[in-house]
């Protein structure tokens, strides 16, 4: 993919705009006209592929952190919204809940 941004000149001086379009159209052709070598293309390729994969773990990362997050906040609010016995039997679920996640992870045979 090719971008090329510049800053347009004034309306009044479109003999400027002209030169730019036609050297951005230019640059874009010659680019085209390149051919790669084998190794130069798969080299190409595999550095593409690393920083699409560095995007996607870092984008599911940034995803998972938001929804611990919200998480976070549903639980801080369910306990603000709890008084007295309630709020004690909901830390007791709570500490219930973490205690089994803790917990070792394996059958029980008989």
């Amino acid at each position: 993919m090719l971008r090329i941004e510049f800053k347009v000149p004034a309306v009044h001086s479109m003999q400027r705009i002209k030169k730019i379009v036609e050297m951005s159209l230019f640059i874009a052709d010659q680019i085209a006209s390149i051919k790669l070598t084998s190794q130069a293309r798969s080299r190409a390729t595999s550095i593409r592929s690393k920083v699409a994969q560095a995007h996607r773990k870092l984008t599911h990362e940034e995803r998972s952190e938001q929804i611990q997050r919200k998480k976070l906040e549903a639980l801080e609010q369910q306990r603000n919204a709890l008084s007295g016995d309630a709020l004690r039997q909901f830390e007791e679920r709570q500490q219930k809940l973490s205690m089994k996640r803790r917990g070792p992870k394996m059958k029980i045979m008989r």
